[in-house]
């Protein structure tokens, strides 16, 4: 099966963002975030991810056949990619912690609440009005 190149880009996109937010995220200490409880596990991946990423793009020539990827096109992917990475990034963290953080109190306002919570508790307190 021949995979077409923009999809490729496209994927290299989405584990380098994903890697790039589970390192902002683990040393900003958000933990609601970060898939894994131990810190050096979430840099490992983070770095591996993002590493990982990063190396292919510089080695595209010798890993997959060229190509073009028209310049509007390839911004649209990347932007594409990239929001689905948060997504992803959110919808995991959250799925992941789900009985995490049972004990939390009030969350404070803005990211600071990801310190004690993931991104699905803070939206349910603010609905249920616990703020």
């Amino acid at each position: 099966m021949i995979i077409p190149i923009s999809l490729k880009y496209g994927l290299l996109v989405f584990v380098g963002v994903t890697g790039v937010l589970q390192a902002a995220a683990c040393h900003n200490n958000l933990r609601g975030l970060v898939f894994f409880k131990n810190r050096y596990i979430a840099y490992i991946f983070a770095i591996l991810a993002a590493g990982g990423s990063l190396a292919s793009f510089f080695a595209w020539n010798y890993l997959f056949e060229t190509g073009v990827i028209a310049g509007s096109e390839q911004a649209g992917i990347f932007v594409l990619s990239a929001f689905i990475a948060v997504v992803c990034t959110i919808l995991v963290s959250s799925a992941i912690k789900s009985v995490s953080f049972k004990n939390r109190g009030a969350p404070p306002d803005g990211l600071e609440a990801l310190r004690g919570a993931t991104i699905f508790h803070v939206f349910w307190d603010r609905v249920n009005g616990k703020n």
